[in-house]
């Protein structure tokens, strides 16, 4: 079972605990939101898991992995931990074809190319841009983007699925839409999730567990009817 598992993770900056004294476990197949305001520690834990940001002390494991061990010095960067990573702001590269942002993670991992274009056509299929391969980043609502960055962080099929308010550009209507076909797509595949969000109905509608924090640390952590 991959379990993420974080023991005492802390970040600091100076006398500031961005990230203070956090132990958490994550099942796999979970939904798990880390909720909270501005300035809380959620996103800079998130990154601490992705490896965008190396913690100051603490243990991260991911099943039988050590991702992190401030005294052993162990730190897998993020390309070695192969976790799928959708961002605010789409990340997409504007210069590309939809079919080429989505397919980047498979060239990276030298997959065939007959290979890449089945699981590329699968991911958009899966996110309901099938027939938008041609297209370019530009040509997109952004709803329709935020859909190509979510097809390109899962077509590799990743352990586990980072998100960092991902449908926080999106309008209050297109939100609530996005947030059932997301909940449908990490169901069908199976995918351990964390999901980061200062909405609280967001976090009620779509999670398995919800971590609230606040000032670096987790105050609360239940399901969503304990949390409500």
């Amino acid at each position: 079972m991959n379990k993420l598992v974080l023991e005492n993770l802390t970040k600091s900056y100076g006398d500031v605990h961005a990230v203070n004294d956090i132990s958490l476990t994550v099942e796999q197949g979970e939904f798990l939101t880390l909720l909270g305001p501005s300035g809380c520690g959620k996103s800079t834990t998130l990154a601490a898991i992705a490896g965008l940001d190396r913690p100051t002390s603490g243990v991260i494991r991911f099943g039988d992995h050590v991702l992190f061990d401030e005294v052993t010095g162990q730190f897998a960067p993020p390309e070695k931990r192969g976790f799928g990573v959708v961002f605010q702001s789409y990340a997409l590269w504007p210069h590309l074809t939809v079919e080429r942002n989505v397919s980047m993670p498979l060239e990276l991992r030298k997959v065939s190319r007959a290979e890449r274009a089945r699981r590329v056509d699968e991911a958009l299929e899966l996110v309901g841009l099938s027939g938008f391969g041609k297209r370019y980043p530009g040509e997109l609502s952004g709803g329709q983007q935020q859909r190509v960055a979510l097809a390109r962080a899962v077509v590799f099929r990743p352990p586990l699925l980072l998100l960092d308010e991902p449908l926080s550009n999106l309008d209050a209507q297109l939100r609530q839409s996005a947030r059932v076909w997301l909940k449908e797509i990490q169901r069908e595949l199976g995918l351990t999730a964390i999901y980061v969000t200062h909405d609280q109905e967001e976090a009620l509608a779509m999670s398995d567990r919800i971590a609230v924090m606040r000032a670096g640390k987790i105050v609360q952590l239940g399901t969503p009817k304990e949390i409500y």
